[in-house]
C-alpha cells in the first residue's frame, strides 16, 4: 500500500511539476507573437543578451543552492527540529552570497555595461532569483502543487500586464520590469508559504558555512551547463547582430519539450536522495530504468514533434519576418532527447549519489566545446551556427557521462529498448515536413500538422507495443482510454 501511495505521490507531483515547465514555456509562445510584432527582433534581441549576463549573477549568487538544497532537505525532512536547523544554515549562506554578488552586479551595472539603466532593472530580478528563493524547500518536502499554483498564478499575471502596458519598441523598460518583477513575487510567496513547515532557528555560522563546499560543487555544473546553454546568445550579440539574437531567442522558446524532462528529474530528485539515505539501492535503480525510458520517449515524440512542424509555427506565432525561425527551430528540437538523457543522469543519478565530478567535467567540456564551435560558425552562418553548435556540444556532452559511468548505469541498453521510437521520430518529420507544401501556414494548417503528428507517432507507438507485448505504456494508454468512456 505504501509503495502504491508513494507512485500515486510521485505521479502529482510529476503532473504538477509538468504544469509548472509549461507554464513556464507555454506563456513566453502567447507572448511572444505580441512582443515580436510590437517590440521587434531587434529588442527581443536586446533582452535576451542582458538577460543572459545578467543570470550569471543569479547563478553564482545560488551557487546550486537548489540541488544542494533540495537533497539536504529530503534527506532530513522526517525531522522537525533537524529540518528548522538544516533549513536556518542553508538560508543564512544563501543570503551572505547573495549579499555579496549583489554588490558585484551593481558595479558591472553602472561602471562595465553597455545598458546601465537595463542592468540596473535586473537588479530586481536578482534579488528574487537568488537572494531570497527558498523553492529547494518545498521542493525538498515533495511540496510540488504549491510550487505549481504560485508558479502558474504569477506568471498569468505577468502576462496579462505585458498584454496591456507594453506596446512598442518604446516600452522595451516596461517589459524588462515586469519580466524582473515576477521571481521577486513568487520568493515573497515561497516566504509567506514557509511559515507554517519551517521557522528560523539560531545557527552557528561554521555550520552554516560548511555547505559551501556541497553548493560550490553542485554550483560548478549548474554554471558550465548555463554557459554552454547560453554562450550561444551571447556571442551571438557580440559576433553577429542583435536581429540574428532575436530570431535565435524566439526559437528556443518553442523548445517546450525540454521541459519534460526537467519537470520528471525535479519531481524525483528528492525521492532518489531520500532512497540513498534508505540504502534503498533496489528501488533506486528500478526508479532510475523507468525515468530514463519514459523521458528518452517524451522527448522524442515531442522533440521531433516540434522540429516536424517547425516552419510553419514560426510563420503563425511570430509573422513572415520570423520565417527564418523555422530552421532554427528543427535544428535544436534534435537537441531534446540528448538535453533529456543527461538531465536525467545529471539530477537523478550524479547528484543524489555525490557523484558530481563527473557532472562538473563533462558540463565544463560542453562550455569548452560550445565556445570553440560558436567562434568558428556564428560569424559565417550566425544564429544556423550557434544552432549547429548546440546540437553538437549536447550530443558531446551526453556520449562523455555516458562513458563515464557505463559500469554503473548503461545508457546503451536504454536505447537499445527505445531506439525504434528515434525511428518513428524521423518518419514523422519526414511525412509532416511533405505536408508543408500543401497547407497554408495558418492556425489551421499549424492544427492540421500536430493532429497528423500526433497520429503517426501514436499509430506507431502503439502498433509496436502490441506486437512487441510492450504492457507498460500500452495500458497507462489503455486505462486513459478506459476512463475517457467511463
Amino acid at each position: 500500500m505504501n509503495e502504491q501511495k508513494s507512485k500515486n505521490k510521485i505521479r502529482l507531483n510529476f503532473i504538477w511539476q509538468l504544469g509548472i515547465e509549461i507554464t513556464n514555456m507555454m506563456l513566453p509562445l502567447i507572448t511572444s507573437p505580441i512582443l515580436s510584432r510590437r517590440l521587434g527582433a531587434e529588442s527581443i534581441g536586446l533582452y535576451s543578451y542582458v538577460y543572459s549576463i545578467s543570470y550569471y549573477f543569479v547563478i553564482v549568487a545560488v551557487l546550486g543552492m537548489f540541488q544542494y538544497g533540495t537533497r539536504e532537505i529530503a534527506l532530513v525532512r522526517d525531522n522537525r527540529d533537524r529540518l528548522n536547523q538544516k533549513f536556518s544554515e542553508l538560508f543564512f549562506a544563501q543570503v551572505f552570497i547573495g549579499v555579496i554578488v549583489l554588490g558585484a552586479f551593481l558595479f558591472y551595472s553602472i561602471f562595465l555595461s553597455r545598458y546601465p539603466s537595463l542592468f540596473l532593472i535586473e537588479l530586481i530580478s536578482l534579488v528574487g532569483s537568488s537572494l531570497l528563493l527558498i523553492n529547494w524547500l518545498f521542493a525538498g518536502l515533495e511540496e510540488f502543487k504549491l510550487i505549481a499554483i504560485k508558479t502558474m498564478i504569477i506568471r498569468i499575471i505577468g502576462v496579462i500586464l505585458i498584454v496591456l502596458l507594453v506596446q512598442t519598441s518604446a516600452d522595451l523598460p516596461m517589459y524588462f520590469l515586469i519580466m524582473a518583477a515576477e521571481p521577486l513575487m513568487g520568493a515573497l510567496v515561497y516566504i509567506y508559504l514557509a511559515r507554517g513547515k519551517v521557522k528560523l532557528v539560531p545557527v552557528d555560522f561554521k555550520a552554516s558555512f560548511a555547505h559551501l563546499r556541497g553548493m560550490v560543487l553542485l554550483f560548478v555544473p549548474v554554471l558550465t551547463t548555463y554557459l554552454y546553454s547560453s554562450m550561444d546568445k551571447v556571442m551571438l550579440g557580440k559576433l553577429s547582430t542583435m536581429t540574428e539574437l532575436g530570431f535565435y531567442e524566439n526559437a528556443t522558446k518553442a523548445l517546450i519539450a525540454k521541459n519534460l524532462a526537467t519537470a520528471l528529474s525535479t519531481v524525483l530528485v528528492p525521492r532518489m536522495s531520500n532512497l540513498i539515505g534508505k540504502n534503498n539501492n533496489r528501488k533506486f535503480d528500478e526508479l532510475m530504468q523507468k525515468s530514463l525510458d519514459a523521458v528518452l520517449l517524451l522527448t522524442v515524440a515531442f522533440g521531433f514533434g516540434t522540429a516536424a512542424i517547425s516552419s510553419v509555427f514560426s510563420v503563425v506565432f511570430w509573422g513572415e519576418s520570423f520565417a527564418s525561425c523555422g530552421s532554427l527551430i528543427l535544428i535544436m528540437s534534435l537537441t531534446i532527447p540528448a538535453y533529456g538523457l543527461t538531465y536525467v543522469i545529471n539530477n537523478q543519478f550524479l547528484v543524489p549519489l555525490k557523484k558530481e565530478t563527473i557532472y562538473i567535467w563533462a558540463t565544463a567540456l560542453g562550455v569548452i566545446f560550445n565556445f570553440i564551435f560558436n567562434y568558428i560558425m556564428i560569424p559565417q552562418y550566425a544564429a544556423i551556427g550557434a544552432s549547429i553548435a548546440t546540437l553538437i556540444t549536447q550530443y558531446l556532452v551526453l556520449v562523455i557521462e555516458c562513458i563515464a559511468i557505463r559500469k554503473e548505469l548503461s545508457i546503451v541498453s536504454c536505447l537499445k529498448r527505445n531506439w525504434i521510437y528515434v525511428l518513428f521520430g524521423f518518419i514523422m518529420i519526414i511525412l509532416i515536413k511533405r505536408l508543408d507544401v500543401f497547407i497554408n501556414y495558418s492556425i489551421l494548417g499549424l492544427l492540421i500538422e500536430v493532429v497528423a503528428g500526433i497520429l503517426i507517432f501514436g499509430c506507431l507507438s502503439i502498433c509496436y507495443w502490441l506486437i512487441s507485448g510492450e504492457k507498460q505504456y500500452l495500458n497507462i494508454f489503455l486505462g486513459a482510454f478506459k476512463k475517457k468512456n467511463m
